[in-house]
């Protein structure tokens, strides 16, 4: 004889009132209106209101203010819908609105389109905010409505990025040297500013020839050889040789 089993609990869904009316739940479902812009569901029952998506407006999507919070993995998509609506209000000056269909915001369809924005750039959120910045600056025009967070998962768009931040990245005779690289030189080899001007690509590629062709091996050229050696842990000269490192 087999043993009937507990009657499994049916879910209830998440449009549903989570509230009870004495041994029995609300029969009642949320229906959404907005308050100060931000979504709120009301049981049309009973009245309670469900306020989740009110502190996804106040808290969650003000994560982006703070830098540190785009490296904590449970903050990144926070912070990317957050920076993509303070960019589309300063674009358009209106709010970006959402249209939510239960009172979970983060089942709605722009944490979806973040994660996969995210995972385009392998997971580093410092990227998406960077290509979110780009979008908005070079991309929307004043003509285009963008009426959804999709609008930015583009594929043409993002490749058009990937090839733009490929070009910015390759080095020419002018390009300037990096800050970080600058800062070593000057911590490190501060007198070598009184005798030379490092500024930019072909300032490293003039210091390095000149190493080349004079350098004897004596303290004289201390500095300069340290400086040419730490250029190269930059990937500013290649390997090596004394050959600036040009895209």
């Amino acid at each position: 004889m087999v043993k009937a089993g507990k009657p499994k609990r049916k879910k209830r869904r998440v449009s549903n009132c989570k509230k009870s009316t004495g041994a029995k739940p609300c029969p009642g479902k949320y229906v959404l209106s907005y308050e100060n812009g931000a979504p709120i569901f009301t049981c049309e029952k009973c009245g309670d209101k469900e306020l989740t998506w009110k502190k996804f407006y106040d808290e969650y999507l003000q994560l982006f203010k703070d830098k540190a919070n785009w490296d904590v993995k449970k903050h990144q998509v926070s912070c990317i819908i957050g920076f993509f609506c303070h960019m589309y209000k300063e674009f358009y000056g209106t709010d970006y609105v959402f249209v939510p269909q239960n009172p979970n915001p983060y089942g709605c369809k722009e944490v979806k389109d973040s994660l996969k924005l995210l995972a385009t750039f392998n997971g580093n959120a410092h990227d998406v905010r960077k290509y979110i910045f780009w979008v908005f600056k070079k991309i929307i025009k004043q003509s285009t409505n963008v009426t959804a967070f999709a609008y930015i998962n583009s594929p043409s768009i993002i490749r058009k990025y990937k090839l733009y931040t490929e070009k910015k990245n390759k080095l020419t005779r002018s390009s300037k040297l990096p800050k970080q690289f600058l800062e070593w030189c000057r911590q490190n080899a501060p007198e070598l500013f009184d005798k030379y001007e490092l500024e930019t690509m072909n300032d490293l590629g003039a210091l390095s020839s000149y190493i080349k062709e004079y350098d004897d091996g004596t303290d004289q050229f201390a500095d300069e050889r340290e400086v040419v050696r730490e250029a190269g842990k930059y990937g500013l000269i290649k390997e090596g040789s004394y050959q600036l490192n040009l895209g």
